[in-house]
């Protein structure tokens, strides 16, 4: 996953780099891609689908995290990006300190880690649907928006 991690970066930070694509769009994609397999966790019972599922999440997640500088300049502006990125770290560690007591609690409540996967899969999936709202939220509303690039 780690390596998978590594080449999800740079592939998705080029293509950003060319222009060639929506970053917004590529952004809540990886998310997708990293939200809906994570859901299917509990389903997958051999080795192969966990390593392809593995290599799937590596490969997204990486790429989110190459974007999300990218996304928040484009959404907020250069002048607003320290603020917004240390937000952005700050939510990410909400999620990391409360995702595994919460998971666990679940397990109890159910006696199936199954519930903890869709939890944490369901929230990065409604995360990336939200975002691809954003570009026509912003055509349909311009002068209300922070920053228009």
């Amino acid at each position: 996953m780690g390596i998978s991690n590594t080449i999800g970066k740079v592939i998705f930070g080029l293509w950003a780099d060319k222009g060639t694509c929506d970053v917004l769009t590529l952004y809540a994609g990886c998310l997708l891609v990293c939200g809906v397999p994570t859901m299917m966790v509990s389903l997958m019972t051999d080795y192969y689908h966990l390593a392809v599922y593995s290599v799937v999440l590596g490969l997204a997640w990486g790429g989110s995290i190459s974007l999300s500088t990218i996304v928040l300049v484009n959404l907020l502006g250069m002048n607003k990006l320290s603020n917004a990125y240390g937000l952005y770290l700050l939510s990410i560690g909400v999620a990391t300190i409360t995702g595994p007591p919460l998971t666990a609690v679940l397990h109890d409540m159910t006696s199936n880690y199954g519930a903890g996967f869709y939890l944490s899969g369901g929230s990065i999936t409604i995360g990336a649907l939200i975002l691809f709202t954003i570009p026509s939220i912003r055509r349909r509303f311009p002068q209300q928006m922070l920053h228009n690039p």
